[in-house]
């Protein structure tokens, strides 16, 4: 495939899972710079640059299909998914679960909190995606604790809301 033929794959991808298709390039233009055969330097395999871990739990078959630019965002479509669900359409809390592992985000306490690197990873790619920066939440101050969770759901609906009014 060529880069031109990936990027359309990526969009129709986003649109296929719900994901904003700006925040699907500006994702998979960083973690792999659209070249399916992109190997990172912890071994994280194509497009959506998958440990085996993750691609276990979403891919399709064998590691070696992470090469598969179709299997691949099929993985990176069914994982964003899942993250958006359990984040509750926070994009800031997908991504940096995505980068750096959901747990720090949901367990805090076990696996300590989000690395400063995952959240540098979520804030450039929601920006790229032409988010304004005063909508960027920092995610330092995040308090994920159970107590809170009403209040977070508030504002993630308030998002999501603002997002479909704007989206157009």
């Amino acid at each position: 495939m060529t880069t031109e033929e990936i990027k359309q794959l990526v969009i129709s991808k986003a649109n296929q899972y719900g994901i904003n298709p700006g925040i699907a390039f500006a994702q998979i233009q960083r973690e792999s710079g659209f070249n399916p055969r992109a190997v990172g330097s912890s071994g994280e395999r194509g497009l959506g640059q998958f440990m085996p871990g993750t691609w276990a739990r979403f891919g399709s078959g064998s590691f070696d299909n992470a090469f598969d630019p179709v299997m691949n965002l099929d993985a990176w479509g069914n994982y964003m998914v899942y993250l958006m669900a359990l984040f509750n359409g926070d994009y800031l809390k997908a991504l940096t679960g995505y980068n750096g592992g959901e747990g720090h985000l949901t367990d805090p306490g076990k696996y300590g909190p989000p690395s400063a690197a995952a959240r540098a990873y979520a804030q450039a790619i929601y920006a790229q995606a032409g988010f304004t920066e005063s909508s960027v939440v920092n995610l330092n101050q995040i308090d994920v604790s159970p107590s809170d969770f009403p209040i977070w759901l508030l504002i993630g609906g308030i998002g999501v809301l603002v997002w479909f009014a704007f989206s157009d």
